[in-house]
């Protein structure tokens, strides 16, 4: 799978199963081609034609039909760059695969996986919190450190409260979970195979219409009435506050994860680009319309977090199965893969980093 993500207006970047990356400083973006440490390898099979809305680099110039996007001064003051630029193990005992990871501070973090994993990093250091299920747990979102949600297969939902996590029923069946997301404590959506759609009003779990039967695996949104999700076979889905309707998008490949900086700056990630098998799949929407958006260096791409200021961490494996991740420090690329398993998930807080995927694979900043 891929993910695209981005916490600001000033920094969002896209990414897909075999390694590739864009990036914007808020006003221009630019196609970050297989530089890593700064190279930067634009041959000309790696760049999209004119007018094909392509990543950029951050050095101010524009696309040929780009414009400049003013600042957001809500989000510029956002936290400033990484206090780490090498990560270590961290000391979580499972050899179970970890999919997710949620980060609201240094000091709460959650990571979750295979068995009804769930792991919770706190300023006292890690702990293993029981759950009551042994199903596989793909996704983990929350709005504080006593409200936090995570979701897998089966129809599985658990909320933690604080002290300890509970079974809460959803209505979906035997259907698998992959995603959750909410804007507020009264407002979270999950979604999973056969184009379910789940909403939380803040008392119970119920299902939603859903305009497709594919099969779900992101979702993301700017607010309760910007809300997407993407899935199988090209789809992408938009919940103006109301009702979910089909989006257009120039692929029929599965995207695996979506995410963005605002309304105007939302990117999508998956499989193979249609047309570069050995480069991954990446869309990006301008507030008008997705195009697709040809990417840079090779290797696929699981996971994605985007801060302020041009930081970008990326997680995934490359051809032989290793672990890899990316920090882009708001001007080049930086190989920081720690060896072993692949990654599947990364986020950021506050300075630090924490990524996670296969065989118990966790890291953290020291």
């Amino acid at each position: 799978m891929g993910r695209v993500g981005g916490a600001t207006t000033k920094i969002v970047f896209a990414l897909l199963p075999l390694s590739c990356f864009v990036t914007t400083d808020g006003n221009l973006w630019r196609d970050i081609a297989a530089g890593v440490d700064g190279s930067q390898a634009q041959s000309p099979e790696r760049r999209a034609p004119a007018g094909d809305a392509v990543g950029l680099l951050l050095d101010g110039t524009p696309l040929a039909d780009g414009a400049p996007r003013p600042p957001d001064p809500a989000t510029d003051a956002q936290a400033g760059p990484f206090a780490c630029t090498s990560l270590a193990p961290l000391p979580l005992k499972t050899a179970g695969g970890l999919y997710a990871v949620w980060a609201l501070s240094p000091a709460e973090v959650w990571v979750v996986g295979e068995s009804g994993t769930t792991w919770r990093g706190a300023a006292a250091g890690w702990t293993s919190i029981p759950t009551p299920t042994t199903m596989e747990l793909r996704g983990v979102w929350g709005s504080s450190a006593g409200a936090v949600w995570a979701v897998g297969k089966v129809g599985t939902i658990l909320s933690f409260n604080g002290g300890k996590w509970t079974s809460v029923a959803s209505g979906a069946g035997k259907t698998h979970i992959y995603a959750v997301w909410g804007s507020s404590d009264q407002d979270i959506w999950a979604a999973g195979s056969k184009g379910t759609i789940l909403h939380f009003n803040g008392k119970s779990w119920s299902g939603v219409a859903s305009p497709v039967t594919s099969t779900l695996y992101g979702l993301w949104g700017s607010g309760p009435a910007d809300v997407w999700a993407v899935g199988a076979s090209g789809t992408v889905l938009h919940h103006d506050g109301a009702k979910w309707s089909a989006v257009y998008t120039p692929t029929k490949r599965a995207l695996r994860a979506v995410w963005g900086s605002s309304s105007q700056d939302v990117w999508a990630a998956g499989d193979h680009d249609d047309n570069h098998y050995d480069y991954p799949l990446a869309l990006h929407f301008d507030g008008k319309a997705w195009k697709q958006v040809k990417l840079g260096f090779k290797g696929s791409l699981l996971g994605l977090w985007a801060g302020s200021g041009g930081e970008v961490w990326a997680a995934g494996y490359g051809r032989w199965g290793e672990g890899l991740l990316y920090h882009h420090d708001g001007s080049k690329w930086h190989d920081r893969s720690p060896g072993g398993q692949a990654l599947w998930a990364v986020r950021g807080a506050s300075g630090k980093v924490w990524a996670v995927g296969e065989s118990g694979a966790a890291w953290g900043c020291p």
